[in-house]
């Protein structure tokens, strides 16, 4: 028989004890099928063992008035002092003192203790009405897979509705701990995060004596890295000054990890603890980011077609996005797909709520170049809710960021046409949008007319097109050099008249585009002009200007 022995220091309220065995703890719901899983337990709440001969346990179901037998001690059945006792199924881990099936049910309904035809103690759950069958007030019903478990241990107001509380089941363990070492992060320690590149990451944990009795053993805790290559201990922290009740102490440490996933395992060591089960905490890191991209938005498709976003491999390698999620601004993450979808490297992949809507509104996509999502779609944005229309954000498995972009409102008169994104390579920056010149008015699953595929390199500035026509359909493209602190860029006329405004920015996207209108929304007319752009310091002071001239011509394709 097992011997769980525990501290009398419930017998210092003698006048609540009125029996040397009570009911501890009560699982009677288990998720899913009961069978074997019920248990009850009894506590010793005296100095010296008991022996249960003449015990019995038996339920009242609260549809009818009578109490059924479930166990009748055995002649040999005792508790030690100050220990447990479990009468249970044969799945209850660890294993019953006594094997029964209790069959049990929800409440409300009673179950009660008795000696030699005398009740020691009675628990009632449910909505009882008959006194007889609680004491003072009835506890609650308890959700699958919680018990009513006594608290503290041992000790009996006679009010059931006081005594128990709903807690995880613990059978053969007491419900408030001597011994309980509990592991939790700290105050900037998040169990998810996204590291740069040869960063190190500072992880604290707090490790706290959650039992009623002092720790004065010496404590250690281990971190552990998982990655898919290997599994390496990273470090070992002692706590030597031991713990009392209530106390805690954190523990640090600095780790350097490659590329990659991790999963880090904080495991706080300490041999008698009642509760091991919360020594142990897992947390995830990812060292870079995927070369992923969100590259196209359909926000407000025309009629009969569903919203898109699409998504862009730049990367080397395929990319499998099975099991990554993708939110708007609004709402909680939607469940892409649960099945693999690799996309190629310089692929592209298209996420939509309605795969046979979308292939109806472009007819060149295959079906390979669609993956509608399996959760509810984030619904889009269009019109301007403050300094952006919405954003995009495309998740991981573990719910890290791989992308995230916000875009602009688009016009009322651009229904049916989706915005493509220009700088199509890995990077935080503010991103440059434009509206798309496709005939179909998108570009799902294909190449974005102009997007830049990889971060400017050059040190001066560039044009897409020079000469340029303002009437072609698409945006002249400008490309800033990478390196300075931010930029404000202007279309003059050859006398130094302001045209427009093209662009302002501290948080250098390297790209603007610019239409081919003035400030007033028309068209230019033929001629010369001159792109200058005011080069800012990091500290918003003028560094330099670079002027490009540009010549506008209609036709000259």
């Amino acid at each position: 028989m097992r011997r769980f022995i525990f501290s009398l220091w419930f017998l210092c309220i003698p006048s609540l004890v009125h029996a040397q065995v009570v009911l501890n703890e009560v699982y009677y719901d288990h998720p899913g099928r009961d069978d074997g899983h019920e248990f009850i337990e009894l506590v010793n709440v005296t100095s010296r063992a008991v022996r249960l001969a003449g015990y019995s346990l038996e339920f009242h179901d609260g549809n009818s008035a009578l109490w059924k037998t479930l166990w009748q001690a055995s002649a040999l059945d005792s508790i030690p002092a100050s220990a447990l006792f479990v009468v249970g199924g044969d799945s209850v881990f660890p294993p019953a003192d006594v094997a029964v099936t209790l069959a049990l049910q929800n409440g409300p309904d009673a179950v009660r203790l008795v000696k030699d035809s005398i009740e020691l103690d009675r628990l009632g759950y449910g909505e009882l009405v008959d006194p007889a069958y609680f004491e003072g007030h009835s506890a609650p019903d308890v959700p699958a897979g919680s018990s009513l478990a006594r608290w503290p241990d041992g000790v009996d107001t006679d009010d059931n509705a006081e005594d128990f509380r709903v807690l995880e089941p613990s059978p053969a363990r007491f419900n408030r701990p001597r011994r309980d070492i509990a592991l939790t992060p700290g105050v900037r320690t998040s169990l998810r995060g996204v590291l740069p590149l040869g960063g190190a990451d500072e992880i604290t944990f707090r490790v706290r004596n959650r039992g009623t009795e002092a720790v004065v053993d010496t404590l250690s805790v281990e971190l552990v890295d998982s990655t898919q290559a290997s599994v390496r201990v990273l470090d070992v922290r002692e706590i030597r000054d031991g713990l009392a009740p209530g106390d805690s102490v954190e523990v640090k440490f600095t780790v350097a990890l490659v590329p990659g996933y991790h999963t880090l395992t904080a495991v706080a060591a300490y041999a008698a603890d009642d509760r091991p089960a919360n020594n142990r905490l897992n947390i995830v890191r990812r060292v870079g980011s995927p070369m992923v991209l969100v590259s196209e938005v359909m926000s407000h498709p025309a009629a009969g077609c569903p919203e898109y976003v699409e998504i862009y491999n730049a990367g080397p390698m395929p990319y499998d996005i099975g099991d990554h999620w993708i939110k708007d601004r609004a709402n909680s993450p939607a469940l892409i797909t649960s099945s693999p979808s690799p996309v190629a490297p310089g692929g592209f992949v298209v996420i939509t709520p309605d795969r046979g809507a979308l292939r109806a509104c472009f007819p060149s996509l295959t079906a390979g170049d669609v993956v509608e999502v399996m959760g509810g779609w984030p619904s889009l944005n269009h019109a301007s809710g403050g300094n952006a229309a919405d954003s995009v954000t495309l998740f991981d498995r573990f719910l890290l960021a791989v992308d995230r972009v916000t875009y602009p409102a688009q016009p009322g008169e651009s229904r049916g046409r989706s915005l493509e994104r220009v700088d199509l390579y890995p990077g935080h920056r503010v991103h440059t949008w434009m509206l798309s010149t496709s005939a179909g008015g998108g570009s799902p699953a294909r190449p974005n007319p102009l997007g830049i595929l990889e971060e400017p390199r050059g040190s001066r500035l560039s044009l897409s097109s020079n000469p340029f026509d303002p009437t072609a359909g698409g945006p002249l493209v400008i490309t800033l050099p990478p390196g300075v602190g931010g930029a404000i860029v202007h279309l003059f006329d050859m006398r130094g008249g302001r045209v427009r405004d093209l662009g302002a920015t501290s948080q250098l996207p390297f790209v603007f585009t610019w239409d081919g209108t003035d400030d007033r929304g028309r068209v230019v007319t033929p001629g010369l002009y001159i792109v200058a752009c005011e080069y800012l310091t990091g500290t918003g002071g003028r560094s330099r200007v670079e002027k490009v001239v540009l010549g506008c011509a209609r036709g000259f394709h």
